[in-house]
């Protein structure tokens, strides 16, 4: 045994060390985790107890596992009574609970294929099988349960051999029928289970298939099988007796005798050791973060062979020389730092079957010994790789020493979550087969083994190597549903590139190790600088008047069929300078945008910046308090309102300006003094302190969007395109100005806040839906969010309308597969999966949706742009692999409004490429595929898209925190219907009632947005957390959302029923109740289209969508058309104006759920 001690230069052989102490007289032994040494007088000089003393932990190591191993050697069992009922090992126990799980794979067949070439003797090969499997009874063992639901074994004395000859003629015939052997399923309940299926295909050339199931067999066993029926073959045919070792014990006593083990001492001792270093499991591996496992796992798996040459296995062999480390524990450690690579986990659990025979009495026994052990691996990056590889080989010496528990056992003594999607504890495995491969000795035939098919895999990925004269062979088997083959081609290379990577950088810590990937590295670089095209320099403004000027009378937008042109848009914005300029407002300062989107908007943001200042977008939807904290980050000089906003933010204390006073002012407004390098406009997302976060972008940027945009998304003056999107959403860029850059004529979509300016009486035009607006103005591109997308093909005419598109931009959350190819098949030729955060200019990656999407990836980099995927020291990661995904180039912003800390932590500079390449730290999960293209699986930290909104979960548990009844909480994201929603989770205050929802809601509005209010609230005892004491959101289990009230709330008319009937048909939930509000129920203004719709077809001809919308509810809007409702105005729809608003309405909703309670307690016994 090798071993090397801390700060040791050179490793320590313990056996010749002791070889040596016993030759001079000197006797150790173990005492009590102590050493006790005895030697002759003189002998035991200070240096060399000194040495003793060094190597201390080393020896009692040894000594322990030599005592274990001589315990093992001493195991006694013995035949037990075979009329009494015999229990099914452990091992077989939990094989048989996989197989009840229902699955269509028979998961557990073991087999092995040899082709036969020269005269098989039929009989004598029969004969064989037939007397290995009177030989042994686990091969006429079936599984039976008892009346008290355990599992027992049934000994069929009289049960025969299943072997079968077959013929098959070419290779096609032979491969169909071998793979149909193999996947037949065995009954468990009935002997034998295992096959023996001789196929002749062709004059002296057999295939021989050996199917046995796992539970009575394993891989010594296999082997155990080809010994015995080679010599039982040339038994028969010499005529003579077979030359096998006497069986001793069977495997029905060594389940016996399991059982009785289990209640020892040293059983105990084992438990308890696994209870301790398996404490705290990390969570799942995920490998592929894009591939989502299934609810049940589905088993389907896929392999191959590959092979590690001559020069991979001298270094594995020099690393073992120079540290001390075994081959297995060397080879265990570069998978474990793989996988922590991989899947950014820096705590590993692997499991490593033991196949062979821990107690000599069983070493000629067949049956099911095979047992799993589990070696979790911390891999800090401060631990260089000598010190990782000792504390490996420390783990793996540990794990052996405790591998007499049975599995099953040990996941008992653990606990870890169960779940039917993955295996307990460890889903990946790694094997070094130590014990020779056995072959077929047919005499006078020629045996080659057949790499037979594989369909199966019981873990997420099965690694295993054996050492050979000229490296190491190997088989990688992986589970379909969550890497394809490419990425299992990739896994081994990156092991073969982690082992070189370990020998050449010993000393070095984990954390700067940087798998090297020459070729990709290429790729990246060649496209990053694939496309650089020149930007003018100047501001966005002024390319847009240069396009206004240029033809005065085209149709610059059109909104409620009134068109305004490009000239008299440029006049409006003018104005808009010139009463900028006239107000005092000086160039460089900030002016706040509340007004809703129509021409007038178009041409304020416009005329701002013609002034030479920056403007900040705000929502009427948003508390005040919020709207408050906006305007003070962004330090506006002035807010721009307009109606029906003019008397919010009566506290801000600069310049107030009414949006119809500028409209009408005098004089052209000529152009301010800004430059490329100035702000354009400082635009807010959610941030993880609580707080909001303002991204500063540049004129530059925006002219380089510009530029990239008419490369990637050509366009020409015959495009129509409709807007859709709310300026306070950085995509609305693309369609207000980078549009009017290009000279398209663009249609103004409603929003909640224009509805809400119509009259209540009066002629006027029907405001119109997405789809109708595409076939009125022969609308021609559109840009949407995937959650928009959704909603408006629920409304009419929507595939129709969407078909009759020549481009479609699709971004600002996933686009699912799904939907990918729903919009494909209606037959728009240009569909673009669009990527880009807000801090890097709205769009910096673009990906052309083909006829048929597999899968949906994001693209390659825009131009000027460039892309990087790094590990946690922003380190390249090689192609494929995944990693965090920074960007770089022209579209990065200049940093937060008033934040430099947060700018130095999410902007920063790649280490490798010196310090003018700044990039953005996205936070996003993405991998480089080869060619270039990326693909995104999730974040790095707790950022997530609902609907198309950036939300930060922390800056929502803040808002829930600060909440008087709650002292913790934590948010989550869940998809309900066709949305995601988010549910808070929180634990009350101590001596404080779980308050009702709509209290937490009514709080919570005043504070945050409609897009982030959370849809459910859970009362906890308390938040789950990880092993590190950090809240495990993974642990907390998801909201059944779509269930009835105890006791619904009753109709009162027929017309309410009828009218409810159409809310749960609209919303698809069958739990809305006639007092629950449209919007708060998942309701949208797209769906209110679709609501307008059905109301008029099924119950009000001449319904208008001003009153759906003043009257949110079945019952109010009941109310109105019998004219009984309340004369005072209701705030319309997800979009009241005040917090006030919103919290009495939440209110009034509350005092109905406590009437519910009420009635609901009168009822208790």
């Amino acid at each position: 045994m090798n071993t090397t001690a801390p700060g040791s230069a050179a490793p320590l052989n313990v056996t010749r060390f002791l070889e040596d102490l016993a030759g001079r007289g000197v006797r150790i032994r173990r005492k009590d985790e102590k050493l006790a040494v005895s030697a002759p007088e003189g002998v035991l000089t200070p240096e060399l107890a000194d040495t003793i003393r060094a190597h201390r932990e080393e020896v009692l190591r040894f000594l322990r596992a030599h005592e274990q191993e001589e315990a093992r050697r001493g195991v006694r069992m013995e035949r037990v009574d075979r009329t009494r009922p015999i229990p099914a090992s452990y091992a077989q126990h939990r094989l048989w609970l996989i197989e009840q799980t229902g699955t269509d794979l028979p998961v557990y067949n073991m087999y092995f294929v040899s082709e036969l070439r020269g005269p098989v003797d039929v009989v004598a090969l029969r004969g064989a099988v037939e007397d290995v499997v009177r030989r042994h009874e686990v091969l006429r063992t079936s599984l039976a349960e008892t009346a008290d639901g355990g599992l027992e074994q049934r000994i069929d004395a009289d049960c025969g051999a299943a072997f079968t000859t077959h013929e098959a003629t070419g290779d096609d015939e032979l491969d169909r029928l071998v793979f149909s052997l193999v996947t037949t399923r065995f009954d468990l309940s009935r002997a034998p289970l295992a096959r023996f299926d001789l196929i002749r295909t062709g004059p002296e050339r057999w295939t021989f298939v050996v199917t046995q199931h796992h539970v009575m067999s394993d891989g010594w066993s296999a082997n155990l099988l080809k010994r015995e029926i080679s010599e039982l073959y040339a038994a028969h045919r010499e005529g003579r007796a077979p030359r096998l070792p006497e069986l001793p014990v069977q495997y029905a006593d060594y389940a016996v005798w399991e059982r009785g083990w289990l209640g020892s001492e040293l059983a105990e001792e084992q438990r308890e050791f696994w209870r301790t270093a398996l404490a705290g499991l990390p969570p799942a591996l995920d490998l592929v973060p894009g591939r989502r496992r299934d609810a049940v796992q589905s088993y389907r798996g896929e392999g191959f062979d590959f092979h590690y040459g001559h020069r991979t296995l001298a270094r594995v062999r020099a690393l073992c020389e120079e540290t001390g480390a075994t081959l297995y524990s060397t080879l265990m450690a570069a998978y474990s730092f793989l996988l922590s690579r991989m899947t950014r986990q820096t705590d590993v659990a692997v499991g490593s079957p033991l196949a062979n025979r821990p107690y000599p009495v069983l070493e000629n026994t067949f049956g099911l010994f095979f047992n799993s052990i589990t070696l979790r691996s911390r891999v800090e990056p401060d631990l260089t790789v000598r010190e990782f590889l000792a504390r490996t080989r420390q783990t793996a010496f540990d794990a052996f020493a405790h591998q007499d528990l049975p599995f099953d056992q040990v996941v008992q003594a653990v606990a870890p979550e169960r779940t039917l999607s993955h295996a307990p504890v460890f889903q990946s495995i790694f094997i070094l087969q130590s014990y020779p491969a056995v072959e077929l000795d047919l005499a006078g035939v020629e045996t080659t083994t057949v790499v037979p098919p594989i369909y199966s895999a019981q873990y997420d990925v099965m690694f295993k190597l054996r050492a050979v004269d000229d490296g190491f062979a190997g088989i990688m088997i992986y589970n379909r549903t969550l890497l394809d083959e490419a990425d299992a081609r990739r896994f081994t290379t990156w092991f073969e590139d982690v082992v070189t990577l370990f020998a050449e950088s010993l000393d070095t810590p984990l954390g700067l190790l940087a798998l090297p990937d020459p070729d990709g590295a290429r790729d990246v670089v060649r496209g990053n600088a694939e496309r650089r095209l020149p930007v003018p320099d100047a501001t966005i403004d002024a390319l847009v008047r240069r396009r206004l000027a240029a033809a005065p009378d085209a149709p610059a937008l059109t909104f409620r069929d009134v068109t305004v042109s490009r000239g008299e848009l440029a006049r409006r914005a003018g104005a808009v300078a010139a009463s900028l300029r006239a107000a005092g407002l000086r160039p460089g300062e900030r002016v706040g945008l509340l007004l809703p989107r129509t021409p007038d908007l178009v041409a304020v943001v416009l005329g701002v910046l013609q002034a030479g200042l920056s403007y900040v977008p705000l929502s009427g939807a948003l508390p005040p308090a919020r709207t408050d904290a906006m305007l003070a980050a962004a330090d506006c000089s002035a807010l721009v309102l307009g109606a029906p906003h003019e008397d919010r933010v009566p506290g801000f204390s600069g310049r107030r300006l009414r949006a119809a006073d500028l409209l009408t002012g005098a004089g052209p407004g000529t152009p301010g003094t800004a430059t490329a390098q100035d702000i354009a406009y400082t635009i807010f997302t959610s941030g993880s302190t609580g707080h909001p976060k303002g991204v500063e972008v540049t004129h530059a940027n925006l002219t380089n969007l510009v530029a990239a945009l008419d490369e990637a998304v050509p366009v020409d003056g015959d495009t129509v395109w409709l807007s859709v999107t709310d300026l306070t959403f950085d995509i609305a860029v693309v369609e207000l100005l980078w549009t009017l850059t290009r000279g398209v004529h663009v249609v103004l979509a409603e929003t909640a806040e224009t509805l809400r300016l119509l009259p209540a009486t009066g002629s006027w035009r029907e405001p119109a839906g997405a789809p109708e607006l595409i076939l009125r103005h022969g609308v021609t591109a559109l840009q949407a969010t995937p959650t928009f997308v959704r909603e408006v093909l629920r409304l009419p005419d929507a595939e129709r309308a969407l078909g009759a598109l020549e481009l479609l931009l699709v971004g600002g959350e996933a686009l699912d597969p799904a939907l990918a190819a729903r919009l494909k098949a209606l037959g728009i030729p240009r569909v673009l999966n669009m990527y880009g955060p807000t801090e890097t200019t709205v769009w910096s990656t673009c990906w052309e949706v083909p006829a048929e999407p597999g899968r949906v990836l994001v693209g390659r980099p825009l131009a000027n742009t460039s892309v990087h995927v790094v590990d946690a020291a922003l380190r390249p990661v090689p192609v494929g692999m995944y990693g965090e995904l920074l960007i770089g180039g022209a579209g990065v912003a200049r940093g937060y409004a008033g934040r430099p800390d947060l700018t130095r932590e999410r902007f920063v500079t790649l280490p490798e490429t010196g310090a003018e390449s700044r990039v953005y730290r996205t936070g996003d999960i993405a991998r480089l595929l080869p060619g270039g293209v990326l693909e995104l699986a999730g974040r790095v930290d707790h950022q997530v898209k609902v609907n198309g909104y950036r939300i930060e979960l922390q800056e929502v548990e803040h808002a829930v925190d600060s909440l008087d009844a709650v002292a913790a909480s934590a948010v989550t994201v869940q998809r309900r219907g066709e949305r995601d929603v988010l549910v808070a989770h929180y634990v009350p205050r101590a001596g404080r009632a779980a308050p009702d929802d709509t209290e937490l809601r009514a709080a919570l509005a005043a504070l945050l947005p409609e897009q982030m209010l959370p849809a459910a609230f859970v009362a906890l005892a308390a938040l789950p957390t990880t092993p590190g004491g950090k809240t495990d959101r993974r642990a907390l289990a998801p909201v059944r959302f779509a269930e009835p009230a105890a006791e619904p709330v009753p109709v009162a008319t027929d017309l309410e029923r009828r009218l409810l009937a159409v809310w749960r048909t609209v919303l698809g939930n069958d739990a809305v109740g006639p007092d629950d509000d449209f919007f708060r129920s998942g309701g949208t203004s797209i769906l209110m289209a679709r609501l307008l719709q059905d109301v008029r077809q099924e119950i009000r001809p001449d319904a208008r969508i001003v009153d759906l919308f003043r009257h949110p509810t079945a019952r109010g809007y009941a109310a109105h058309l019998t004219g009984s409702a309340d004369p005072a105005p209701q705030p319309a729809g997800p979009d009241p104006a005040t917090g006030d608003r919103r919290a009495a309405q939440a209110r009034r909703r509350q005092q109905v759920a406590r009437k519910r309670r009420e009635r609901s307690e009168h009822k208790q016994p």
